[in-house]
C-alpha cells in the first residue's frame, strides 16, 4: 500500500472519467457509463493497493485484476495509460481495428490484459479460477513467492448471469480469502432499471454463499480505502458493494440507461466538465502532476517485484526450476512422453476391450504425477474417469458440483494465471452448458482440457437428453477447438499426447462402451497426429470408409465383409481429429481417390461433406436418439454392419 494524499484522488477519478469519457466520443460509439461510475473505485484501488509492475506486466506475483463487466474497458485502459503502458494514441484508437484498445478487453490487448471478458458474468468465473491458483500454489511454493490478491469488478448484469452465481458459491466453499469484487451496484441495465428484471438481495446472496460483504458509498474515497483494507484482512472471499451513479458527472444523464452505451454528445461532455470542477476543455488532457503520482505507484510496485526476485534467487535450486516449470508454456516432458509411449506398449500388446474414457482414465493416472494437470469433474468423477488417485495439499481433485459453466469459466482463470494444466471432465452433451466458457478458451488460446465423455448413442440407457447429436460438429466449428475422438485404447494415448502437445484447448470425446483395440502399433508422429490415416494395406481401393471414435472398428467389420464376400477393395481411415485432417488436405475425397466416399459416425453427419465429396454418402444420425441398451440403439438407428453394408451397395450399385 501506497500512502498517497488524500486530495490527490479525487482529481485522479475525474481524469479517469474525463479520458473515458473522451474516448468514447471520439471513437464515436463505446460505453462511458460504468468507466464514469467506477472511476473513484477504480483510482484508489490502481494508485494505492494493486501490487502490479508496469514494467513487467507478467510477473507472476502481481495482483490478478479482471474487469468482468468488459463494457467497462475503458476503467482499465485509462488506468493503463496514466500508469504510461498505453499512449494518448491508444486511448484515441479506442475500438478501432488492430488496436491496443478494443472495445472490449482481450488476453493480451493490452499488455496486461489478463482475460478477455464481455459475455457477462464469465470475468467473475475467472477470477475464482485465478483466485483458487494463487492459493494453490502458495501452498506449494510457501507465501515468499506467491503472496497476491485477486480484484474483480462486475456489474449488475453480471451477478444475473448464471455462471456467476455458480462461481461465486464454489469461492466462498473453497474460503478464497484473497478475491475481493467489487460490485457497480449503479441499478441500470440496458433496457432501463435493474427493478424491470430482479428483486434479489444482493448482499444477502453472497453472505448466504460464504462471503464477506461490506456495502458503500462508492464515491466516498475514506470508504472506498477502508473497504478494501478489511477485505483483506478477511478469511472469506469478499464483495465491496459500490453504490455508484452510472455517468456520474453527466447532468442530463447519470444514473440512466442513456449514459450506458453511447457517446454523451459535445453538449454534455463540456457539462461534464463543468460539473465536475474540470478546468481544462482540452479533450483527454490531465495534469502532470497526476502522472507524477501514478508514477510514485508503479515506482513502489516495481521495488516489490525486485524484492521479489531476490527472494526467489535464494530459494533452492530445485524449488527455483520446479516454480519456473509451473509457470512455462512447456506441457509436455520427455517423461511425459516416456510414460505415453510405455502405455501404448502396453495396451498393443494386451489388446484390451475397454471404453476409450477408461482408458484415458488409465493414461491420467500415469502421466499425473509427471505433469502440471489440475484436474476436476461437474459431479462425474468416475463416470468421466478424471479422478487420477493422487493428490496433494496444492493439487487437489476440485469438485465443481453440477455446475458445468462454472467448470469451464473457472478453468479459464486457472489456466490465464500459470501454474497449472486444468482438466475437467462431463457428459459430452452437457458441453453444451459451458459453451460460452469454452468458446472463450478457444478464443483466449488458453490451455484447458475438456473430458467430454458417453459420446454416442451409445451410452444407451439414459436416452435422448443425454445422448449427443449435434455437440461433435458444433465444437468442431469452433475456431482454435482441438476436438478429438479416438477409437481405441492406443489413439486415447495418442490424443492425450496432442493434448498436452497444442496450445490451445482441447475436447476429448470419448466413449462410455468398451471398444475393440484395432491399432496394432504405436507411431506417434504419424497416425493422430495427422488427423486421419488408413489402417488397411489396401491400394487403389474402390470403397473409403472414413470414421471417428466408436465406429472405427464397425467400419473395419464393414470393409471385411465387403472385401471377402462382395469382392469391393475397401479402404478404412480412422479419423480422430477431423479438423486438422481437413486443414491438411482441403479436399480428401480428391487427394484419396475411390469410387465411393463413405463417413461412418454416429452423429450429425454435417462437415462430413467436406471429406466424401459432392457424390459421397454420409451415414449419421440427424435426429436424436432414444432410450435403450446400447448395442439396440446402434441397430436400431442403423449402426450394424449389415445395414452399413446395405445402404453402401445400394448407393454404389443403385
Amino acid at each position: 500500500m501506497v500512502e498517497i494524499p488524500e486530495n490527490f484522488f479525487p482529481l485522479a477519478g475525474h481524469a479517469l472519467r474525463i479520458l473515458a469519457m473522451d474516448s468514447v466520443e471520439n471513437a464515436g460509439s463505446g460505453h462511458p457509463g460504468m468507466a464514469m461510475g467506477m472511476a473513484d473505485v477504480m483510482a484508489v484501488l490502481t494508485s494505492k493497493y494493486l501490487k502490479w509492475d508496469p514494467c513487467d506486466a507478467q510477473w507472476p506475483d502481481r495482483d490478478r485484476f479482471v474487469l468482468s463487466a468488459g463494457h467497462g474497458a475503458l476503467l482499465w485502459y485509462t488506468t493503463l495509460y496514466m500508469w504510461g503502458i498505453l499512449s494518448l494514441e491508444d486511448l484515441k484508437q479506442y475500438r478501432c481495428y488492430a488496436s491496443k484498445t478494443p472495445g472490449h478487453p482481450e488476453k493480451g490487448h493490452p499488455l496486461g490484459t489478463d482475460v478477455t471478458t464481455g459475455p457477462l458474468g464469465q470475468g467473475i468465473a475467472n477470477a475464482v479460477g485465478m483466485a483458487l491458483t494463487e492459493s494453490l500454489l502458495r501452498k506449494e511454493f510457501s507465501q515468499a513467492l506467491i503472496d497476491h490478491h485477486t480484484y474483480v469488478i462486475l456489474g449488475d448484469g453480471c451477478l444475473m448471469e448464471g455462471v456467476a452465481q455458480e462461481a461465486i458459491s464454489l469461492a466462498g466453499h473453497w474460503r478464497l480469502h484473497r478475491l475481493i469484487a467489487f460490485w457497480d451496484d449503479n441499478k441500470v441495465t440496458i433496457d432501463g432499471s435493474t427493478e424491470l428484471s430482479e428483486s434479489d438481495n444482493i448482499t444477502q446472496r453472497f453472505k448466504a454463499s460464504g462471503w464477506n460483504v461490506i456495502y458503500i458509498d462508492g464515491h466516498d474515497i475514506r470508504a472506498i480505502c477502508c473497504a478494501i483494507e478489511q477485505a483483506k484482512n478477511s478469511p472469506q472471499p469478499t464483495l465491496i458493494g459500490c453504490r455508484t451513479r452510472i455517468g456520474y458527472g453527466a447532468p442530463s444523464k447519470m444514473g440512466s440507461c442513456q449514459a450506458h452505451g453511447a457517446p454523451l454528445g459535445i453538449k454534455e461532455t463540456q457539462a461534464v466538465r463543468h460539473a465536475l470542477s474540470w478546468p481544462w476543455d482540452e479533450p483527454f488532457f490531465v495534469p502532470e502532476s497526476l502522472f507524477a503520482q501514478w508514477k510514485v505507484f508503479t515506482q513502489h510496485s516495481t521495488q516489490l517485484h525486485e524484492d521479489w526476485k531476490k527472494r526467489l534467487i535464494s530459494q533452492d535450486p530445485k524449488i527455483q526450476a520446479r516454480f519456473h516449470e509451473s509457470l512455462s508454456n512447456h506441457f509436455l516432458n520427455q517423461a511425459t512422453c516416456n510414460q505415453l509411449e510405455n502405455q501404448a506398449s502396453t495396451y498393443t500388446q494386451t489388446r484390451p476391450c475397454i471404453s476409450t474414457r477408461s482408458a484415458s482414465g488409465e493414461v491420467l493416472t500415469k502421466i499425473f504425477p509427471l505433469t502440471r494437470l489440475l484436474t476436476g469433474s461437474a459431479d462425474l468423477k468416475d463416470s468421466t474417469c478424471t479422478d487420477p488417485k493422487y493428490w496433494t495439499p496444492y493439487r487437489p481433485f476440485l469438485h465443481y458440483g453440477v455446475r458445468e459453466h462454472a467448470m469451464a469459466a473457472i478453468m479459464n482463470g486457472i489456466s490465464a494465471h500459470k501454474g497449472f494444466i486444468p482438466c475437467g471432465g462431463t457428459f459430452l452433451a452437457f458441453s453444451d452448458y459451458m459453451r460460452p466458457a469454452l468458446r472463450l478458451s478457444a478464443l483466449m488460446n488458453l490451455k484447458v482440457i475438456y473430458i467430454l465423455t458417453h459420446d454416442s448413442i451409445g451410452l444407451g440407457e439414459d436416452g435422448p437428453t443425454h445422448q449427443p447429436i449435434e455437440h461433435l460438429i458444433s465444437l468442431r466449428a469452433i475456431p482454435n477447438l482441438t476436438v478429438l475422438r479416438p477409437g481405441d485404447s492406443v489413439e486415447v494415448v495418442e490424443c492425450w499426447k496432442i493434448a498436452m502437445e497444442v496450445e490451445g484447448p482441447v475436447a476429448l470425446c470419448l466413449s462410455r462402451q468398451a471398444l475393440p483395440t484395432f491399432s496394432k502399433e504405436y507411431a506417434p508422429a504419424q497416425r493422430c497426429q495427422a488427423g486421419a490415416y488408413p489402417l488397411l494395406n489396401v491400394k487403389n481401393p474402390k470403397i473409403n470408409l472414413w470414421a471417428s471414435g466408436s465406429e472405427v472398428h464397425l467400419a473395419l467389420k464393414v470393409a471385411s465383409e465387403l472385401m471377402h464376400h462382395h469382392k469391393i477393395l475397401t479402404q478404412v481411415y480412422s479419423v480422430p481429429w477431423l479438423m486438422r485432417w481437413l486443414y491438411n488436405y482441403q479436399a480428401p475425397w480428391k487427394t484419396f481417390p475411390a469410387d465411393l466416399q463413405v463417413s461412418i459416425e454416429a452423429a450429425s453427419t454435417l462437415a462430413w461433406c467436406q471429406v466424401t465429396g459432392p457424390k459421397g454418402l454420409n451415414l449419421g444420425i440427424d435426429s436424436f436418439g432414444a432410450s435403450g441398451k446400447g448395442e439396440e440403439l446402434f441397430q436400431i438407428f442403423g449402426f450394424s454392419p449389415d445395414t452399413l453394408i446395405q445402404k453402401i451397395l445400394k448407393y454404389l450399385l443403385p
